[in-house]
């Protein structure tokens, strides 16, 4: 089992259930949510060789992915009606939120790809 598929498809599942109930952004919302909250959960497995590895998270990584997910079910629950916050709250702490989390995968992707650049430099020298 793929963690990103699991992602995935909790994002589809409340995707489908939020058409159902004519809300399919907040339904995608919920399930991106609940998708982050089991990433955080779930361990990584991976193999080498013939050894099997399964790692947890940081409880840091754990607790920030939580976070994530419960303030994407608040997104939801919120665009679904179902949550009452003022306007303007809930659409600039959402801008700076979204932002904030694009901000952060961008510098980590150069951060993780850098590394095997550098990674792969030194191996072929």
């Amino acid at each position: 089992m793929s963690r990103g598929s699991v992602f995935v498809g909790l994002m589809f599942l409340g995707m489908g259930i939020g058409l159902i109930f004519d809300q399919a952004g907040a339904g995608t919302l919920i399930g991106m949510g609940l998708g982050f909250i089991a990433l955080a959960l779930i361990p990584k497995k991976y193999k080498r060789g013939d050894v099997v590895y399964i790692e947890m998270q940081s409880k840091l990584g754990q607790i920030a992915k939580i976070i994530i997910g419960l303030l994407f079910i608040i997104g939801g629950l919120y665009l679904a009606g179902l949550l009452t916050i003022p306007e303007f709250i809930a659409r600039n702490i959402g801008a700076f939120f979204l932002i904030a989390i694009g901000l952060l995968l961008i510098i980590k992707a150069l951060f993780e790809l850098s590394k095997s650049f550098s990674k792969t430099s030194t191996e072929s020298s």
